[in-house]
């Protein structure tokens, strides 16, 4: 099974119901719910011989463009979904970086969380 797969399986099990998913990365013209895309970003030798390290990012795009809203609602999102992504077996969070959707015309706003995944 690809790192993808296996995380987009456990991801789409964490996330609360009502959220939109995709496990790749996508283009939206709009949003609408709560929305999380999963992008496999990077392979690199693992600490081990054999072992190899994939970073992906979710991306957890919120719909409200009102400001102050939209930041509370993040904040609260985030808070409730890192320790769900923590419990995933084999993945440990890196970090989370406060950005918008989409980067080239940021429309909605979002925070990009950067997972890790060693295989062997």
């Amino acid at each position: 099974m690809s790192v993808r797969k296996y995380l987009a399986d456990h991801i789409r099990s964490v996330l609360p119901s009502g959220w939109v998913f995709y496990d790749h990365d996508k283009t939206l013209s709009t949003v609408g719910k709560t929305t999380a895309l999963l992008m496999h970003t990077r392979i690199e030798p693992g600490p081990q011989q054999g072992v190899l390290t994939h970073t992906v990012s979710l991306t957890v795009v919120e719909p409200s463009q009102v400001e102050g809203h939209m930041d509370d609602r993040l904040d609260d999102v985030l808070e409730d979904l890192i320790p769900l992504l923590r419990s995933i077996p084999n993945v440990q969070f890196l970090s989370a970086e406060r950005g918008a959707y989409p980067a080239n015309d940021p429309t909605y706003p979002a925070w990009s969380i950067q997972l890790s995944v060693q295989t062997a």
